[in-house]
């Protein structure tokens, strides 16, 4: 049986092509694939739409990536 890293509940960022970074909170834990691909059943907090997200394309959510960059100072001083 394989292991799952992440947990029902758990708020994680997507790190894939063409998938919105995130958050996402992970519903479902998946079955591992016949090529031992490990995924999770996510729904985007912003949106609400679910989807399926690999385990390798995966990392726990921080507070730090939720807060916005700020572009630097224009101003002359």
């Amino acid at each position: 049986m394989v292991a799952h890293r992440f947990h029902v509940g758990d708020l994680v960022a997507a790190n894939a092509m063409g998938v919105l970074p995130g958050p996402y909170r992970v519903t479902r834990l998946l079955p591992a694939s016949h090529s031992g691909d490990i995924n999770y059943r996510a729904e985007d907090l912003s949106s609400g739409q679910e989807r399926v997200l690999a385990e390798r394309s995966m990392k726990l959510w921080t507070e730090r990536e939720s807060e916005v960059q700020k572009p630097p100072s224009s101003r002359r001083r």
